[in-house]
């Protein structure tokens, strides 16, 4: 069981989850659409770019909050 503050602190979680997620899929089709790519080639490039960016995202993020001494 989790405790009640545990339960917020995995809400917050998935919430920042999922905006690194759909700020990673927007960056992901814009390279993609100025790419002028579709198809196979177009989906791998967008799926590809959308992981890392929104991977960069988390980890800056966290970085971000633990260097402004809201996240220990």
């Amino acid at each position: 069981m989790t405790r009640r503050r545990e339960c917020g602190g995995a809400l917050a979680s998935l919430l920042a989850i999922f905006v690194c997620g759909v700020i990673g899929g927007f960056g992901a089709w814009a390279v993609v659409n100025a790419l002028e790519l579709d198809g196979v080639i177009g989906a791998v490039l967008a799926g590809a770019i959308g992981m890392t960016l929104a991977t960069a995202i988390w980890i800056g993020g966290g970085w971000l909050l633990r260097a402004a001494g809201i996240l220990r």
